[in-house]
């Protein structure tokens, strides 16, 4: 058997695999054991990649079957009816991209030579992708190291746990004892906490606050000098490592600590607005346009934004864009903003109308 065959048999093993888990994971109700032997599994890169796409492929179809889309019908009608026939399967549907999002007023062309950016954007859309999910330890053995580069990352810890990782965020992941302990040293990150049979609390870390929780969704922003936490579901205790000062955040409501300070500080929030871009959006509400551009920037792979015009630095941005796409998001800002774009190898530069 040549060296091909054996990778591509390989490859179906693979597949066949990833969608077992798939269909496991979704399911809801793996033991503890099954966790761990998934996340042995997942340590492997090509497995990995399998249940990635695995899962996008799942997501599209759910996305479209809940559409009333001819395209989509057809095309399914007609594979599900060669794949009775036993006869070749039709193309392989490069387009899903362009049938889940909506129509754009760009042309098709211009569209399909940005095909790969939605298709990044599309894990956070969908939520459900988890793209570069890959198990990562660090020289402690008992310490799990997941870290996001330019996109968000979806990640799946070991107790059933669903962390998404904003661009640039690093965590590490350690089970001490009866305490699952998540450290964020800067970034942020998005958290449902799965109830643990043992009742064992959840604890994140991050610069000088540690919050408990037992299983509820909440968003941990940490920067060198403050800590933000935004509550969506359940109970979470903010407290100051090493003193006996904490706040207990109900939903809807943020709490921070500001390094310096005697005290938390607590207000209400809007969870669907913080937690924009876990679902790949950008949403300002009558922020800078400074502000607004180094949001943008941190998803952007390959164009930056720059203000040739410092003075467009304190215009005012309200609306939501989707995050990976600079230029989209620029030309709306030349159609609301009184700004103009220039483009200069891969950079933007806004200068005033």
């Amino acid at each position: 058997m040549t060296g091909a065959a054996v990778g591509d048999l390989q490859r179906i093993q693979i597949d066949s695999q990833a969608r077992e888990w798939l269909r496991n994971v979704q399911r809801g109700d793996m033991k503890q054991e099954e966790l761990e032997e998934f996340g042995r599994w997942m340590a492997v890169a090509a497995h990995a990649e399998a249940f990635a796409v695995s899962e996008w492929s799942g997501a599209c179809i759910d996305a479209l079957d809940h559409r009333p889309d001819p395209q989509w019908r057809r095309w399914k009608q007609e594979a599900m009816q060669r794949a009775v026939l036993g006869t070749p399967k039709v193309e392989a549907l490069a387009n899903w991209s362009d049938l889940v999002f909506s129509p754009t007023s760009r042309s098709r062309q211009h569209t399909r030579t940005r095909f790969l950016k939605a298709a990044l954007a599309l894990a956070a859309t969908l939520a459900v992708v988890a793209v570069g999910l890959r198990w990562q330890q660090t020289p402690t053995p008992n310490v799990l190291h997941y870290q996001a580069d330019e996109t968000t990352r979806a990640v799946l810890l070991p107790d059933g746990t669903r962390l998404t990782l904003d661009a640039g965020t690093a965590v590490d992941y350690v089970r001490l004892g009866d305490t699952r302990r998540l450290v964020l040293p800067a970034g942020r990150v998005y958290l449902n906490v799965t109830k643990d049979p043992r009742h064992s609390p959840f604890v994140v870390a991050s610069g000088q606050v540690e919050t408990v929780v037992l299983g509820t969704r909440f968003q941990v922003s940490q920067t060198a000098e403050r800590t933000e936490v935004v509550l969506e579901e359940g109970k979470v205790l903010m407290q100051r490592s090493g003193s006996s000062l904490s706040t207990t955040l109900a939903p809807g409501q943020r709490g921070w600590w500001t390094v310096g300070a005697s005290s938390f500080q607590t207000a209400t929030a809007n969870p669907s607005s913080t937690l924009a871009w876990t679902r790949g959006r950008l949403l300002f509400e009558n922020v800078s346009l400074a502000e607004a551009i180094v949001d943008v920037n941190r998803y952007s792979r390959h164009v930056r934004i720059e203000l040739a015009d410092p003075k467009l630095a304190e215009l005012r941005v309200s609306g939501s864009y989707m995050a990976g796409d600079p230029e989209l998001v620029v030309a709306a800002w030349e159609a609301t903003m009184p700004v103009r774009a220039e483009h200069v190898g891969n950079q933007i530069k806004l200068m005033r109308k």
